[in-house]
């Protein structure tokens, strides 16, 4: 019994760990995705001003004498397509980036609370595995009381309610045992059920961080020529 609360008690710490590594990753996710809303809403901000400057531009200069200033104008109408396009390919990685990042984000945090779950299961699953240990320890003191029973057959007679006394109390040890035994393996369901859904959503979660890297590096390489991007670091799933 006692090695069975040690190693739950181990398999309780381990839970708690996945659960602090969850709510790391959730909070690095979180930065990232909000990081990434700002540069889209600056990229959607860039590209109406441009666009803005691309109207006044097409606006036909009132004479002749001015055709310098259309050929000029029709450079910059160019320039400013240019940059427009690029805000909108930054933003469109951005967007990419945001959705990637917020469906890591959820994965992560279902994670977090299967592995918290997981943590209290376990946790009464060793409580009742003690409770049991100890039921168990009381039983087997009074049985060995009892046996072998060496009361000769003209023993007084209060020496064989003694023994009956006894039997009695090991009956009693029993049922509570009994109960004990009950309570252990409930919990003990219920901690292979916690299991399996932490690993369900851990899965999930490892899964959610795959496209991360390249959203990242590709929002990146799109925005470097318009707006210094400083993305948070992601580090590798700890699983």
């Amino acid at each position: 019994g006692d090695l069975t609360v040690v190693a739950t008690q181990s398999s309780e710490a381990g839970a708690h760990n996945l659960y602090v590594q969850h709510a790391s990753r959730s909070a690095q996710f979180q930065r990232a995705n909000e990081k990434a809303t700002q540069v889209l809403q600056a990229m959607k901000d860039k590209e109406n001003n441009l666009l803005a400057q691309r109207h006044a531009a097409t606006t036909p200069a009132p004479n002749l004498t001015a055709n310098h200033e259309n050929r000029s104008a029709h450079y910059s109408q160019k320039v400013t397509d240019a940059n427009a396009t690029q805000c909108r390919e930054c933003g469109n990685a951005e967007e990419a980036l945001i959705t990637a990042t917020g469906a890591a984000l959820t994965a992560h945090t279902t994670a977090q609370t299967a592995a918290a779950f997981l943590s209290l299961a376990t946790k009464n699953y060793a409580i009742a595995a003690l409770g049991f240990g100890d039921a168990d320890n009381e039983y087997t003191q009074v049985a060995n009381q009892l046996c072998p029973i060496t009361l000769i057959y003209n023993a007084a007679e209060s020496a064989f309610d003694s023994i009956a006394s006894a039997a009695q109390d090991l009956k009693q040890k029993a049922l509570i045992a009994q109960q004990h035994k009950a309570w252990e393996m409930a919990n003990k369901t219920v901690m292979d059920t916690a299991q399996a859904q932490y690993d369900a959503a851990a899965a999930k979660a490892t899964a959610a961080d795959q496209p991360i890297a390249a959203r990242k590096a590709a929002a990146a390489a799109a925005c470097a020529s318009i707006v210094a991007v400083a993305q948070p670091t992601l580090e590798p799933t700890p699983m």
